[in-house]
Formats: structure tokens, sequence, C-alpha cells
């Protein structure tokens, strides 16, 4: 009877692969091929196997019935698994099989390994540049990154980036705005020391995690509260040793100047005007009120003196801004000091006096504010470890919040007289 049924047995049709596959109720999903849901979210992440185990994956073939299948050939790899040898296996073509099986040594590079942040050390200055560019680049040439940047909670306030997290597709990179927020620049002025710098060192982590491009192609078609969703959903649901990790630190440089908070009443009420102007270097030759400008071309310049014996700081403000040039509009003169004021017009006011035929006759006012550093030092450069023209931008970058008191008021009138035959 066992004979019977064995013979029986053979003589039946064998079915091949094929055939199988053409059937109404056979399914088969090609992991890394199909399309994915919002749904299956875990299907979403790359589809790796955790380190200890071989990376194996499905690929399609062009000849026959577009599906090919491996046919095993021992070859050892150069990771061990529980100190035994992995087999390997090649792609072998058939125009009647469906599957091949290969090695992805793809999934053994870590998404560190592939993304590239520039620069590693970003500086910040307090006083003068709060704010920096950190670009983020993907160099890998086939593999979408999901990156976020985590910075601790102690510090979280301190720093306002953007964006924070996102993707990026292979040969693609990010540009990320990192600002330190004015409300903490003046919260960490007043941390610091009198009349000293203080450098800070906080270290920040940029998280990546592997993604198919499916993930990327979703997120064109959502909303931005899909998005966030979906962001937030892949991070939960991607096991710890997904996520690789690269730390970035941010250098924060203050400086505190305690002598632009407090200023002596010698400063506040002084009993000669502090700046003198004149049209030579002679610092007692007669007061200027006034200038002219008689050509299109031309240049008007003064001399501003500085009369006390300490720094004097000193800006150019005026009533038409597109119409002048003033070179410079803001400086600092030594102690018994001088600097030479240069004003012409500005070019497209020069451009636009070409269209008129007749005599241009124009008054306009110069406002020049100064104020006394009394407690500008040269002992301060060496306290603050400050060059002298970081010293000038930050009290520039102070002169708004300075009270209007402690600012001498110097006027002086500029008067245009343009002939027309400057006008053609």
């Amino acid at each position: 009877m066992l004979a019977d049924r064995r013979a029986r047995r053979a003589t039946q049709e064998c079915l091949s692969v094929d055939d199988i596959l053409s059937q109404e109720n056979f399914q088969l999903t090609a992991t890394g091929e199909s399309r994915y849901s919002v749904d299956t979210v875990g299907s979403l992440l790359s589809g790796e196997w955790p380190p200890a185990t071989p990376y194996f994956r499905e690929s399609q073939s062009s000849s026959g019935s577009g599906w090919n299948t491996g046919n095993p050939s021992p070859q050892l790899l150069d990771f061990p698994i529980a100190n035994k040898p992995i087999a390997s296996f090649e792609d072998a073509s058939s125009t009647s099989t469906a599957w091949t099986t290969t090695i992805s040594f793809n999934a053994r590079t870590q998404p560190a390994d592939l993304i590239v942040a520039t620069p590693n050390e970003v500086p910040f200055d307090v006083n003068l540049e709060p704010k920096q560019i950190v670009e983020v680049s993907n160099i890998s040439k086939a593999q979408s990154i999901l990156f976020k940047i985590k910075t601790p909670s102690r510090y979280r306030q301190n720093y306002i980036i953007t964006p924070n997290k996102g993707i990026l597709r292979p040969q693609t990179c990010v540009k990320i705005s990192i600002e330190i927020p004015p409300q903490e620049t003046a919260r960490l002025i007043q941390t610091n020391t009198r009349q000293s710098t203080k450098t800070w060192s906080h270290p920040v982590m940029l998280q990546l995690l592997k993604v198919h491009d499916d993930v990327y192609d979703q997120l064109d078609c959502m909303e931005y509260h899909e998005q966030q969703q979906l962001h937030a959903t892949l991070w939960y649901a991607a096991d710890p040793w997904r996520i690789s990790e690269k730390m970035l630190t941010f250098q924060v440089k203050c400086t505190r100047l305690s002598f632009l908070e407090s200023w002596p009443a010698q400063a506040t009420s002084p009993i000669t005007p502090p700046l003198h102007m004149t049209f030579s270097t002679n610092p007692f030759d007669a007061s200027v009120h006034s200038i002219r400008l008689h050509n299109v071309n031309g240049t008007a310049c003064i001399y501003l003196h500085n009369r006390t014996n300490y720094p004097l700081a000193f800006k150019v403000m005026t009533t038409a801004p597109t119409r002048y040039r003033i070179s410079p509009s803001f400086a600092m003169i030594s102690p018994k000091g001088q600097i030479e004021l240069r004003t012409c017009f500005t070019k497209s006011f020069t451009l636009s006096v070409l269209h008129f035929h007749e005599q241009i006759k124009l008054k306009d006012t110069f406002r020049i504010e100064s104020i006394v550093l009394c407690g500008l030092t040269p002992t301060i450069e060496a306290h603050t470890r400050r060059s002298k023209d970081e010293l000038k931008r930050i009290v520039q970058m102070m002169w708004s919040s300075f009270d209007e008191d402690i600012k001498d008021m110097t006027y002086l009138s500029c008067l245009v007289d343009l002939p027309p035959q400057d006008a053609h």
C-alpha cells in the first residue's frame, strides 16, 4: 500500500513557483519594494536587521518572469555571528523562478557615517554674532536619513533651532539656523562677571535614523501637522539600535562691559562739548556748522576732534539717508584725537540727478551723536580679551539702548547747490 501511494504521488502534476504566484488567493509582499502607508509605521523604517544578524534583501531581475532566485554558493563573510561563519548567496537568473536573496552590505553602514555636519564646533558671540548656520549633508548615494537635534533641558531656552528635525535625501543638504534670542543674550550678559569675558561649551546631540524613500514621498503629500505626527511616530517606533548619534558643540562667548551700564556725572553733563568740528586738522580752528556740495561727484570733508581725555564714540544720522554716503558713520576717537569725516552723494541719487535739467537746491541736516567712554581704559581690552575693533562693534550694537541724556548732540547743515550743466 505504501508503494502504491508513492506511485500515485509521483504521477501527480507538479506546480511551478510561477503557477503558485498566479493563484488569485496567493499574495506575496517584497519588503523594500512595496508602497507603505502611515498605518504600517514599522515598515517605514529602513529594513535592516540588528548588527548581530546577517543582512538580507530581495532584488529584482530583468530576465524571464522578472524575478530571480539565488542558488546557495557558500562564501564566508567578514563578520561572524556566535563564532560561526555566515554563508552568503549570489544571484542566479532563471526564467521560471521567483526570488533571489542577497546580502545588503549598505545596511551595515551607520547613519552617522553618512552625515557630515559643518562646522562641528559652532562659535557664538552673544554680543556680536548670536546667530550661526550649520550645514548638514547626506553623502549617501541611495539612503535617506531622518535627523533630529536635541539639546539638554537646562539650556534648551538658550537656542532657537530652525529646522530642528527633518529628512535628508541622498546627496542633499539642509542649512540649519541656530540663534540665541534677544532675551537670552541680555540674561547671559547679566550673569557674567563685570568687565570680563566668559565662554561656555554646550554639547548638542544630532540623532539620525535610516528610512525608506517612501517616507520622503509621503511627506510631500501631507499637511504640516501630519508631517509632525509622522516624524514623532517614526522616532517613537524606532528601536534603540537603529538610532545613531553625532555630537556637536556650541561654543558661546559673552562679554559684559559694565562701564556702558553706569555713567559718571562728568559724562552726563559736560562743561564743554566733547566734539569739535573743523575744516582742518587744527583743533583750535573755528567750529563748522554747515558744509556745501556744488558738484554731483564732489565730496565734502570735515574733521572731528575729541576734546576729552577719554575715548569718544560717535554716530552720524541724517534726514536723507538715501541721498548721502557718510564715511565713517560710526567710529571711536582716541583721547585728544581726531578723525576725518567724508560726505558725498549716493550712486542712486547721482543717477537720478542726470534726468533733471534745472538747478537743484537742497538743505538737509546731519545729527552727530557722541558719547564719552570714561570707563574704556586700556586694561579693558586685556581683561575682556577683546580687540579694539570688537569693542567698537559692541558699543555700536548697544547704541540704541543708551539713554539720550548721556549723548551729546551736534547738528550740521548740508547745503546742496547743483547747477544745470551738472544735470546733463
